[in-house]
């Protein structure tokens, strides 16, 4: 689940699309209107094991849209992303820890 800091924004889930590579998601506000503009990174690993850890950074493709292209081969996988802009505090303004699982290719 997306945990905005100051709360205005409503939840948002990761997707995986084997074809293109691409790790995704929505991010929208309490009224519906996209979040624009911000910068992600994420760590993404297996559940049980560092050995395939990736970093990537994901980029706004359109309004309120951020992707970022990566391979993953299928099973379990965690994405913890976080917003690179900080809150007053110092901590991200968003934040999302989420388990993405890729099929088996038919």
């Amino acid at each position: 689940r997306m945990v905005p800091i100051d709360d205005t924004t409503d939840s948002a889930d990761l997707a995986y699309d084997a074809k293109s590579g691409r790790l995704a998601f929505s991010l929208r506000d309490k009224t519906g209107e996209p979040v624009v503009g911000l910068h992600f990174d994420a760590n993404v690993g297996r559940p049980a094991t560092d050995r395939e850890d990736i970093s990537a950074k994901f980029r706004e493709i359109e309004s309120g849209f951020y992707a970022a292209e990566l391979t993953l081969a299928p099973g379990q996988w965690v994405v913890e992303l976080h917003s690179d802009e900080l809150s007053r505090e110092g901590d991200p303004t968003y934040r999302l820890k989420q388990r993405v699982i890729v099929p088996e290719a038919p």
